[in-house]
């Protein structure tokens, strides 16, 4: 038998690390010296050791390993458990590229000396849409991006042909930069569109948007990550002529490929009047 200090050196794993695998059964040594403690190992105990280091190595939390190595577990349960943890690395790794993009974009405005724009704010109506739309809960605004590709890739699959550029529909109540609940809408023809197939495992909807009577709107030229100054304008118009915002907020995409500094959004909320007159515009 091997001393816990050899055992751990040729499994090449920290001694506290498999004092801690006895304290909670996952990996126990072959024999206890009742004077001493000292922890004894068996080398075949050492393929048990490597499937544990392999199973952590993907992700799998110490729970899911002892359930994998001591239960009766089938394979296809593994599969899924180590899909799951597929997904959830891969929506890691997309958020911190996205804080990655995010701060390249900080600093490139630093560097650059620019200043906050000014924006032309507005007020307008807008006329009822019918649009194809989803709504689920992404991680982040690539997702979000990704989102809309497959809604579109959807349509052109079912001969559907867009009339208008991708609207972003947000029901958070508050600010959030990750799990934002966005519903993905694309204008359509009501009578382009026959009868449409799930999509994503999901329905999608064939609904008309509402009229709004008054929509308060401003564009947005550059970064998607820098878009928050646009809202601060927005805030401030609303402010000055007291008005409160009715619904959601809308983000029409009127361009959104290649270069993200050349981002084109108009961003729209829904607003009521509170005391007298602001600029109209139609």
């Amino acid at each position: 038998m091997l001393k816990i200090s050899d055992f751990a050196r040729i499994g090449q794993v920290a001694m506290s690390a498999l004092r801690y695998y006895d304290e909670i059964g996952l990996l126990q040594p072959a024999h206890v010296d009742q004077q001493t403690g000292y922890r004894f190992y068996e080398l075949d105990q050492l393929s048990r050791l490597h499937r544990i280091m392999a199973l952590k190595e993907v992700g799998l939390d110490l729970t899911q390993i002892v359930q994998i190595l001591d239960q009766d577990i089938s394979a296809e349960t593994i599969q899924k458990m180590l899909r799951a943890k597929q997904v959830e690395l891969r929506r890691r790794v997309q958020e911190e590229q996205e804080r990655i993009s995010h701060i390249e974009t900080r600093l490139k405005s630093l560097e650059q000396g620019r200043r906050m724009p000014t924006y032309e704010v507005i007020l307008k109506s807008v006329e009822p849409l019918t649009v194809v739309s989803t709504r689920d809960v992404v991680a982040n605004l690539a997702q979000k991006a990704q989102y809309a590709d497959d809604l579109l890739i959807f349509l052109r699959q079912q001969k559907v042909k867009p009339v208008g550029p991708v609207l972003y529909l947000y029901y958070e109540r508050e600010y959030t930069r990750m799990d934002i609940d966005v519903e993905v809408a694309v204008p359509v023809e009501r009578s382009s569109v026959g009868k449409l197939t799930e999509y994503r495992g999901e329905r999608v909807a064939l609904r008309d948007l509402p009229a709004e009577p008054l929509m308060v709107s401003t564009l947005y030229h550059g970064s998607p990550y820098l878009i928050g100054e646009a809202y601060h304008a927005l805030g401030a118009w609303i402010e000055e002529y007291a008005y409160t915002i009715t619904g959601v907020c809308r983000k029409v995409c009127l361009r959104r490929e290649g270069d993200l500094d050349d981002y084109l959004i108009e961003i729209q909320f829904p607003v009521e009047k509170q005391t007298p007159e602001a600029p109209f515009s139609h």
